[in-house]
């Protein structure tokens, strides 16, 4: 906090900015997963408090997750922010929909006396596999990375690069989250660094999604009833 002088602000006003979309962005995760205001607000005013403590690590790596240069004009640092921002959306928006439709899948092969580890290729191979793909071979082929694996690499090299015990909690939260909750094209793009080639890329992509089959399967399989029950009520 002592290092965010006034002066650094007047110099700097972007960074209000990005410190205002932090906690808007904070607030709103972790409301929307773990139990509202109540836990989204202190957690959001604690990350930002960090960050404005740690102001220059948390400014540069923000602009590297932006994709912006020192001489972007506002113009373009707020067509950066929006495109990244839409990416998110859409992304997030696109990952309920891949997972509605592999629970109303693994439910149907159930109901249907199929075996669970038919349910697993089915997810494997109609779902986890095609998605993860195409939006692999977008970011090979075009450069666009719709997932923000590489925005989210980028900003793990920076604070890395300052601080090796941040860095290190930064990547060990991208491991542990890999296989069972990172989308697999997510993951495959921030460790695209480490695969280097084409093979490479096509192997962790086949073993992750293969895992994440495994997992989230399993999860439906045996949660299925209860989510069922859940829905009838829900729907009264």
């Amino acid at each position: 906090m002592k290092n965010l002088t006034l002066k650094a602000l007047r110099e700097k006003p972007w960074i209000v900015v990005k410190f205002c979309i932090l906690f808007t962005a904070v607030a709103g995760f972790v409301s929307y997963n773990f139990g509202g205001l109540k836990i989204g607000l202190p957690a959001a005013l604690l990350i930002t408090v960090l960050s404005i403590a740690y102001w220059r690590i948390f400014d540069e790596a923000s602009d590297v997750f932006f994709d912006i240069n020192q001489a972007d004009g506002a113009g373009a640092k707020t067509k950066k922010v929006t495109g990244t921002m839409s990416k998110r959306i859409f992304y997030s928006s696109l990952d309920y929909v891949l997972a509605a439709s592999s629970f109303g899948l693994v439910i149907a092969l159930k109901e249907l006396g199929f075996s669970y580890l038919t349910a697993v290729c089915g997810i494997w191979l109609v779902i986890d596999i095609p998605s993860s793909v195409i939006f692999v071979a977008i970011y090979e082929k075009t450069g666009r990375d719709m997932t923000l694996g590489r925005s989210y690499r980028r900003m793990a090299n920076v604070i890395l690069s300052h601080s090796k015990i941040a860095g290190s909690i930064v990547f060990i939260y991208e491991i542990t989250l890999a296989s069972f909750w990172s989308g697999p094209d997510y993951t495959v793009l921030f460790f695209k660094d480490e695969l280097k080639t084409r093979v490479r890329l096509a192997v962790a992509v086949l073993s992750i999604t293969a895992v994440h089959a495994v997992l989230w399967t399993a999860v439906y399989w045996l949660g299925h009833d209860n989510i069922l029950e859940l829905i009838k009520h829900l729907k009264g």
